[in-house]
């Protein structure tokens, strides 16, 4: 029988094989009838080196990571507290001092003030308010705030232009500041400061 005859031809265990032109080789080694011969060849045949094409222009997306954002807000809260350190720094308030006094004569002469009345505002070395001003003896006054109404009431009656302060040096610097304070907020527009060693 030659090879290409369409004769059945009986295999071990009495199955039946056909063997014709064009029949595919299946990977099982059996021969596979062909769809001419009536019989169902829907079943894909897989190659060996069948690959599948490759996709061109198509690309896979990657997943985006979510951004954390707490180094971000870090770094904007110490911008912030930065910014206001500085700007509480630059409203801080000078005072001008005068400059210290020396033995040597000076060549400058100095007029006299026509305006005597002046209000004096002295800060012993216990750190001691005494207001005294043309109308007024000296008062002492224990606390911030009464000192404040002292001066305010010194300005008020007399209309006085001037303050001096006259602290000791062993005082405290804030309580100097207290009383220039006082001065501007009762409107007056010379104030000067002394220092002493006198005690008061």
């Amino acid at each position: 029988m030659s090879d290409e005859s369409d004769e059945p031809v009986k295999g071990d265990e009495g199955v039946v094989e056909y063997r014709a032109d064009g029949a595919r080789h299946h990977e099982s080694g059996e021969y596979r009838d062909m769809g001419w011969k009536g019989f169902d060849d829907s079943e894909e045949v897989i190659d060996d080196d069948y690959e599948e094409p490759a996709t061109i222009g198509k690309k896979e997306k990657i997943p985006e990571d979510d951004l954390d954002m707490t180094p971000m807000v870090d770094v904007t809260f110490l911008l912030l507290i930065f910014f206001m350190v500085t700007a509480s720094f630059s409203l801080q308030k000078s005072i001008e001092q005068p400059p210290p006094e020396t033995d040597e004569p000076s060549d400058v002469v100095q007029e006299e003030d026509p305006d005597k009345d002046y209000v004096t505002v002295l800060i012993d070395q216990n750190n001691t308010f005494y207001v005294t001003s043309r109308d007024e003896d000296e008062v002492e006054c224990p606390s911030r705030r009464e000192m404040f109404t002292r001066v305010k009431e010194a300005k008020n009656m007399s209309n006085v232009g001037r303050m001096i302060i006259r602290a000791h040096v062993d005082s405290m610097h804030k309580k100097v500041i207290s009383a220039w304070d006082a001065g501007v907020v009762a409107g007056i527009e010379k104030i000067s400061i002394e220092t002493t060693e006198e005690e008061l």
